[in-house]
C-alpha cells in the first residue's frame, strides 16, 4: 500500500544538511544490495529536510510496498540515529501522513483532469536526459513503471496516443529555498 510518512529528526541542522546527505543516509535503509541501489524502480521516495507543522525538522518518506514499510519500521526503531553530513541525529517515530490502497488506485475515478502538486524538488528523466518540467508523457510513464513493478496488478500499457491526449494546462513554479 502506498503510504507517506513524516520522519522527525531531533538535532538536525537544516542549514548544514545537503539533499545528498539525506539521500545517502536514508537510501541505506532500503537499498540492502548494490542491485537494489542501482534499480530503476524504487519502492520508496525521499524528500529533502523540512520543518513540520510543529516546527520540528524532518523529512517525508513514501513507501510503495509492505516490504519497504517493514524496512522503514526496522530502520527507525528506537534508539535510531542517522548521519547527516557531519551530524549524528536522533530519528523520531515515523508518523503516517497519508495512505491509499493499490485496489483503490486501480478503480477508475471518472476524473477528466488531475491536479498535481510536487511538494519536493522533482526531476523527470527520459533516458539520459532530465528536465524540471512535468511533461505529461514523462509523468505518466514514470507512474506506469512504478505501477507495473510494484502494484501486484496486471501490467498496463500506455500508447503514444494516450500519452499525447494528456497535456499540462497550468504550471506554477517557485525557486526552492
Amino acid at each position: 500500500m502506498p503510504t507517506r510518512w513524516w520522519i522527525p529528526l531531533d538535532g538536525a541542522r537544516p542549514e548544514q544538511v545537503k539533499l545528498e546527505h539525506v539521500h545517502a543516509a536514508v537510501s541505506r535503509w532500503f537499498d540492502r544490495t548494490v542491485e537494489n541501489h542501482a534499480a530503476g524502480v524504487k519502492p520508496y521516495a525521499i524528500s529533502p529536510l523540512a520543518r513540520g507543522d510543529d516546527g520540528r525538522v524532518g523529512f517525508e518518506v513514501s513507501t510503495l510496498t509492505a516490504f519497504a514499510e517493514n524496512l522503514l519500521e526496522i530502520a527507525t526503531a528506537p534508539p535510531a540515529t542517522v548521519r547527516l553530513g557531519g551530524d549524528q541525529v536522533m530519528v523520531g517515530r515515523p508518523i503516517r501522513v497519508a495512505d491509499e490502497s493499490w485496489e483503490s488506485l486501480a478503480e477508475p475515478s471518472g476524473a477528466d483532469r488531475w491536479d498535481l502538486e510536487f511538494v519536493t524538488p522533482v526531476t523527470f528523466r527520459h533516458g539520459h536526459r532530465a528536465s524540471p518540467l512535468p511533461v505529461a508523457g514523462a509523468v505518466l510513464r514514470g507512474l506506469l513503471t512504478s505501477w507495473n513493478a510494484l502494484s501486484g496488478f496486471p501490467e498496463r500499457e500506455l500508447t503514444r496516443q494516450q500519452s499525447d491526449d494528456v497535456w499540462v494546462v497550468t504550471f506554477r513554479a517557485r525557486a526552492a529555498g
